[in-house]
């Protein structure tokens, strides 16, 4: 394993390589991956330029806290609020996200750490400890990461890695499996209000391409899929070209995000950002309910992704 340290426009990057030919480049901003890439191929939707991936317009790759999501009047719970952003509801705890903060970091062996102290702020959030670990695999294609959320007083958290696959040319090509039958259920701001079965057009649970349905949903309020499946009973496979990407994580469900707006003026690596260019994967444990984490009961977070070539789909 040969770990180097980078300098950045802001932070660092701490890239890693494995004998197999992995290449795992990790941000100290976000506590995020910058890129990740097989014998030089890169898997990933991510920024060109290393100044819009650090910006505030992209949480591509980053680690997310202390609230994924769109939430109702930004949580009011003991005496704390998240910030409100749009129409009354928080959206990715605002100014509080920890995709835009920067960590510190440290390098253990063939591990690569990353920690930061969200402080508390008097009527909006406890002080809440950040410690996310990155490690390539061995034995094959893939990385682990890990993660330990502490707020110092109760409080709910829904912390995730929103990375963007892009294995196929479209979001559309890439075949999905997620072995779930139960979906979120939302109101017209696309706020999480329940969960239920899984209608024809969002079961992937026997895998399908993301084009087959992606109509029914491309247009107001999602413009795409931009869904939370829950109980999965297995990993959440993404596949096109004879890759197979398998994601584990101990969240209890995971949200599904087709990249659904434009933007010119930000530059991918695969070109202007497009819509439905690339599959968001964000293992998560949404909503519904809310669970309260403290010192006592920390959120524990983990994700393992398995990356496998010549697979005959």
């Amino acid at each position: 394993m040969i770990i180097s340290v980078l300098p950045a426009p802001r932070g660092v990057f701490v890239v890693m390589k494995s004998p197999l030919g992995d290449e795992l480049i990790l941000s100290s901003v976000g506590a995020g991956i910058r890129d990740y890439r097989i014998n030089g191929e890169s898997l990933l939707l991510t920024m060109a330029d290393d100044e819009a991936y650090l910006s505030t317009c992209t949480l591509n790759g980053k680690f997310v806290g202390p609230f994924l999501g769109r939430i109702d009047k930004g949580i009011p719970k003991a005496g704390y609020q998240l910030p409100i952003s749009e129409n009354g509801l928080c959206l990715h705890s605002d100014r509080l996200n920890t995709a835009f903060a920067e960590f510190d970091f440290q390098v253990d062996g063939d591990e690569v750490s990353f920690h930061y102290d969200l402080p508390e702020e008097a009527g909006v959030c406890p002080a809440i400890s950040f410690s996310v670990k990155y490690r390539l695999l061995n034995d094959r294609h893939g990385y682990c990461l890990s993660a330990i959320v502490t707020p110092k007083r109760p409080f709910p958290l829904n912390v995730a890695s929103h990375v963007y696959w892009a294995i196929a040319p479209r979001a559309e090509d890439h075949k999905v499996t997620i072995p779930s039958k139960n979906i979120s259920q939302y109101d017209k701001r696309m706020v999480e209000i329940g969960i239920a079965k899984c209608p024809k057009e969002l079961d992937f649970s026997s895998g399908k391409l993301i084009g087959e349905d992606i109509a029914a949903f491309d247009k107001p309020p999602f413009f795409g899929f931009d869904h939370s499946f829950y109980d999965l009973s297995g990993p959440v496979r993404v596949e096109y070209g004879g890759k197979r990407i398998e994601i584990l994580s101990s969240a209890r469900g995971i949200h599904l995000y087709t990249q659904n707006f434009s933007d010119p003026s930000l530059v991918t690596n695969r070109g202007p950002l497009a819509r439905h260019s690339a599959v968001a994967i964000e293992p998560s444990d949404g909503f519904s309910p809310l669970i309260e984490y403290d010192e006592q009961r920390p959120c524990l977070y983990e994700v393992n992704v398995t990356v496998t070539e010549g697979v005959n789909q």
